[in-house]
């Protein structure tokens, strides 16, 4: 008879077990097996992830078991922006409502030509109108891969004679050809190593101009309520624990999706009559944009998006893609990355599993993200450089016990979930959003 008790007990507790998981973890074959959706089940755990908990709105079968406690673990994969950021311990404190930082401005190496110029004579200057006049400095050697002169051809060099800050124009002089040839409108400049004389005692300083870029902390919350009833029936969910933990996952949920999409904006709740912050995700500082077409992804196209990715900026050589279904799948059908698909290449990198895909311009973390197909973007991808992206906490993560029955409130025990912080993105340059059309 006692072995039948504990078989059964055994029983109970495992399917109990399967239960939680099937629901917090979204385990489709799991809730089919129980039938969530069309029977009791259902309702016992909408009740549970909304409102407060209360004797009525638990199901009689439910009370009536009595197991152990069931802790849910979470699945950092869930959250592999949070735990990548977690992991790399850059967080620091923000000290006031509207954060602010300066990034200070990568010395530009290329422009373009904003008009065309006449052929020089007599070896003389030309001068030369630019979209970029401040990257340049006098000394400047300058590159025209597009302009050729001599025989063999040779591609243009030059020298920055003077800087025209009116004109926005710089005047050269030819390097390796006797007169500058004409260039057309629009051709790059590639700016070289500066050169000196060999008696010059000095240069003129290029000072990089500070941008400031700035984000509003946002405070976000989460509230469970379980009757101070129910803790003297005998139930299925002992103490609060299970509710704690369907209220924990979806805090971090919500928080991991500001985080991507969040809009940065300062607002009147005309009800609440208060101002609220709302955080902006990467998607508001990304610097770089980039499109496919929706579908397969070819080789030659997979190549554009990484360039796109790694070119132009003074970033890592590493990026974490994350991303919808429908591009994970796409990538990973493109040949080159199927070559690559071997169970030695998924590793975990700062407590996130993820499919490390070599490129000619650095290295790839794919990652699926279950945000963006929530949010109806299974096509879409973001470009990460991790290094530029942190954590800036006013009000660290707490959790607090509501008096809300010694009050008069309710007969409730409630607990608060609360954190006041905001994302950093810096050097913008280094991220890029890659949308599906």
């Amino acid at each position: 008879m006692k072995k039948t008790v504990k078989f059964t007990t055994a029983i109970i507790q495992f399917l109990a077990l399967a239960l939680t998981v099937a629901v917090v973890f979204d385990v489709q074959w799991l809730q089919t097996m129980f039938g969530i959706g069309t029977g009791p089940f259902a309702f016992a755990f909408a009740a549970i992830a909304g409102g407060t908990v209360t004797e009525e709105n638990y199901p009689e079968t439910l009370l009536e078991r009595d197991v152990d406690d069931i802790v849910v673990e979470y699945k950092p994969d869930r959250f592999p922006l949070t735990t990548m950021m977690q992991n790399q311990k850059s967080a620091k404190a923000a000290m006031a409502r509207k954060y602010e930082w300066v990034e200070v401005g990568y010395h530009a190496r290329s422009t373009v030509t904003t008009a065309a110029t006449l052929a020089g004579s007599g070896g003389s200057a030309v001068s030369v109108p630019v979209q970029d006049v401040n990257m340049w400095g006098v000394g400047d050697l300058v590159y025209v891969p597009g302009v050729t002169t001599g025989t063999p051809a040779v591609e243009l060099r030059g020298y920055v004679q003077n800087v025209d800050n009116t004109a926005v124009a710089i005047d050269v002089l030819p390097v390796n050809a006797t007169n500058l040839p004409e260039i057309p409108s629009g051709e790059s400049l590639i700016r070289l190593a500066r050169a000196a004389a060999s008696d010059d005692a000095q240069t003129a300083s290029h000072g990089a101009q500070g941008v400031e870029l700035w984000n509003y902390c946002q405070t976000f919350m989460g509230q469970f309520e379980i009757e101070k009833i129910l803790r003297k029936i005998r139930r299925y969910m002992n103490d609060e624990q299970v509710q704690e933990d369907l209220e924990m996952f979806d805090f971090r949920n919500t928080r991991e999706n500001a985080r991507l999409f969040g809009p940065r904006a300062k607002f009147y709740d005309p009800i609440k009559k208060k101002y609220v912050y709302t955080m902006g995700g990467v998607e508001t500082f990304a610097g770089q944009a980039d499109t496919y077409t929706q579908g397969t992804i070819s080789n030659s196209q997979w190549i554009d998006i990484t360039k796109k990715m790694f070119k132009g900026n003074a970033g890592s050589e590493q990026r974490l893609v994350v991303a919808g279904s429908e591009f994970i799948a796409s990538v990973l059908k493109v040949p080159s990355v199927e070559k690559q698909q071997e169970p030695e290449n998924i590793e975990l990198v700062l407590g996130a599993k993820v499919n490390k895909i070599a490129t000619n311009f650095g290295e790839v973390l794919l990652k699926w993200h279950k945000g963006f197909d929530e949010a109806g973007r299974e096509h879409d991808a973001f470009g990460l450089d991790m290094n530029h992206i942190c954590d800036r906490v006013l009000e660290p993560m707490q959790e607090t016990e509501l008096s809300l029955d010694k009050t008069g409130v309710r007969r409730v025990d409630a607990t608060r979930l609360l954190e006041t912080a905001t994302l950093q993105v810096r050097y913008p340059d280094t991220h890029t959003i890659i949308k599906g059309i």
